[in-house]
């Protein structure tokens, strides 16, 4: 009952330092996203299913405080060990291989990047159908994978398909929708469609004002015509 007691409580602390990141907590977030993961791999060991899962949250928060090669690190061991224990197509896998391709196109592996998100987004799609979220949400990278490539007028076909199925499933004023549109506007000031991309910038920065708060870490990056991630959380099992 101990262990039982423990698990929950650490599951309950990794939730929070989601939420707590999702939030704009950053700083927060990576302090309770270490102590738990620490706390994972005293009690359990760092190759157990929650400890491989804790670390998929923390290599998020590394990546929210820029230190992409501490995320790729982290995220590069789980995406191995969760290959070798669920196999390359279930879902948590595909989150790792999600995040890894964020974090390459981030340190300009873009040849890496690209290849990597393509793959994770057709198997999300075979396994979890073409509207899942989380296949749209790796659409969204794939998409920013695309554009830091220079290949901006299929990215900005991608969003614009991505950003209409988000709204279908979400809502159109979801942070996932919202993402996706900020990153379409940052595609267009790249393509030189400052118009749009001015109006539609000035909208998604109103929207997350309004839903996240106007000092979040993803209006600071739209502020400054950068692609947001959007990484994943692994489901615990």
């Amino acid at each position: 009952m101990l262990g039982d007691d423990l698990t929950d409580t650490l599951r309950a602390a990794m939730c929070l330092a989601i939420s707590l990141r999702k939030a704009g907590d950053q700083a927060e977030a990576m302090s309770l996203a270490k102590d738990t993961h620490e706390r994972y791999v005293r009690r359990y060991g760092k190759d157990s299913p929650d400890a491989r899962s804790c670390a998929l949250t923390l290599a998020c928060d590394y990546a929210a405080h820029r230190d992409m090669p501490r995320a790729l690190e982290l995220v590069s061991d789980a995406l191995t060990a969760q290959q070798a224990r669920l196999g390359a197509d279930h879902p948590n896998t595909l989150v790792a291989a999600n995040n890894l391709g964020c974090y390459l196109r981030c340190l300009g592996r873009l040849p890496e990047a690209l290849r990597l998100t393509d793959d994770t987004l057709q198997a999300m799609r075979r396994r979890l159908g073409d509207s899942h979220p989380l296949a749209l949400s790796c659409s969204v990278n794939l998409a920013s994978c695309l554009a830091s490539s220079g290949d901006l007028a299929p990215a900005m076909s991608l969003q614009r398909e991505t950003a209409a199925r988000l709204a279908d499933a979400l809502g159109a004023d979801h942070p996932d929708t919202l993402v996706c549109e900020a990153n379409l506007a940052v595609t267009l000031h790249k393509a030189g469609q400052e118009a749009e991309a001015a109006e539609k910038r000035a909208w998604a920065l109103g929207e997350f004002s309004h839903i996240l708060g106007s000092g979040h870490p993803d209006a600071a990056q739209l502020q400054s015509w950068q692609w947001i991630n959007r990484d994943l959380e692994p489901q615990l099992i």
